[in-house]
């Protein structure tokens, strides 16, 4: 299957955004690591957007290095925003921090949508 990955940067005009293309077999399961750095080969926040001609499933595991000084309670000024742009699309969104006291991970809310 052919996928199209493209990195959206926060704030910036995007009409020329960074567009690569995979091919993932069949079954198979591909994983790209700091994928802002690592593929698109540059720093900074904003958007992934993934297209398929197929169903996909796309996992992705966020962080930001900030909140490493910060405890969880300072949590509340980040965010994920998410969208479905497939019709029959689904998404199943949290986060989690971890407790700077006691290194327990937290939970945050929760958002589904079917």
């Amino acid at each position: 299957m052919e996928v199209e990955l493209t990195y959206l940067a926060r704030n910036r005009d995007n009409t020329q955004a960074p567009t690569l293309g995979f091919t993932v077999d069949p079954g198979q399961s591909m994983t790209l690591e700091d994928v802002v750095q690592g593929t698109f080969g540059t720093n900074g926040s904003g958007a992934l957007l993934v297209k398929a001609q197929q169903p996909l499933v796309v996992v992705s595991r966020t962080f930001n290095e900030a909140l490493t000084e910060v405890g969880a309670a300072d949590a509340a000024d980040v965010r994920a925003e998410i969208e479905v742009l497939t019709d029959g699309g689904r998404v199943i969104a949290y986060a989690s921090t971890v407790d700077n006291r006691t290194g327990d991970p937290v939970f945050q809310t929760a958002w589904t949508h079917d």
